[in-house]
């Protein structure tokens, strides 16, 4: 607060200090606690309403001035509080009142803690150093091992479900107008027309059919189970099969696996693949299309081919 005061009384006033007395306890000063001074003296025309106590900045909560009024004409009293601890001795206390200044004596006090020094409270928790954890470090390793083993399943996953959408468009199967049955045996007609007339195949022609004959089963299982069977291995089309299509894997699993081996040994065979060779193939895909046709219209069309 302000000192800078044109004071037009240097009038001395001496205080006495009082002090409520509690139900139970003695008249003793505790932080906080609110107790009274009657000043005695010639008092000048002081407003209650604006009075306020100079006290230094260091000094502000050993005494705190919560009302100011007066008794009589030369009797007043303050009611106050002190939020320090301490015994405290202010000599000569500016009391104002807009440019009026009178000066307190006899304000001594000692305030004592709320706390019984013989009686502390207990603490729930004992004292923690600042890298105490309150779990072992163990449990904290534990955790993040499973946040970041949860987060590269989610990516991997990811991944695949891009790398299969980004696959089956490669394969182009939404331009494909017939329906997947029909357009493998439209496909196998066209084979039989063009390599099946009776006379031996060359080795390029044979390695051609085979080709094509892999590319019709497989682009219609892709239609039918939206696996990019043109991109992915033997191994990886029945894992697929077996994760997303249980039912259908149970059914055909033994099946499958034996269409897919054969035409995997077909492509893979350095000797070249006799006439008879491609048309056991070719009524080995053609029952294995059949079969699952039917399965499929069983399942009360379960699978939408595409």
């Amino acid at each position: 607060m302000s000192n800078n005061l044109v004071a037009t009384s240097t009038t001395e006033i001496q205080c006495q200090i009082e002090i409520p007395k509690g139900k139970d306890s003695e008249a003793e000063l505790t932080v906080g606690k609110i107790f009274l001074f009657k000043c005695e003296g010639d008092w000048p025309a002081i407003d209650p309403g604006k009075a306020h106590l100079n006290l230094p900045e260091v000094d502000q909560y050993k005494l705190q001035l919560l009302k100011f009024e007066f008794l009589s004409k030369t009797q007043a009293q303050l009611t106050v509080a002190s939020y320090k601890v301490g015994s405290h001795q202010l000599k000569s206390l500016p009391l104002a009142s807009g440019e009026i200044a009178v000066h307190l004596n006899g304000l001594q006090f000692t305030v004592k803690s709320v706390i019984d020094p013989k009686d502390p409270p207990t603490e729930p928790y004992g004292p923690r150093g600042p890298f105490q954890l309150p779990l072992p470090i163990w449990y904290l390793f534990g955790l993040l091992g499973f946040i970041l083993l949860m987060l590269s399943i989610a990516a991997f996953r990811f991944r695949v479900r891009s790398q299969r959408k980004k696959h089956l468009a490669e394969m182009r199967l939404q331009e494909m107008v017939q329906e997947p049955y029909f357009q493998f045996h439209a496909s196998l007609r066209k084979l039989q027309r063009s390599y099946f007339s009776g006379e031996e195949l060359s080795m390029e022609q044979s390695r051609l059919l085979v080709s094509e004959l892999n590319e019709a089963f497989k682009i219609y299982l892709a239609r039918h189970f939206q696996v990019p069977t043109l991109k992915w291995s033997e191994q990886k089309i029945l894992s697929d099969l077996k994760k997303n299509h249980v039912q259908f894997y149970q059914a055909f699993r033994l099946p499958l696996k034996q269409a897919l081996a054969e035409l995997s040994r077909a492509q893979g065979s350095e000797r070249q693949m006799s006439l008879k060779d491609c048309e056991q193939l070719s009524r080995l895909l053609r029952s294995q299309v059949d079969n699952i046709e039917r399965w499929t219209k069983q399942e009360g069309g379960r699978y939408v081919s595409i």
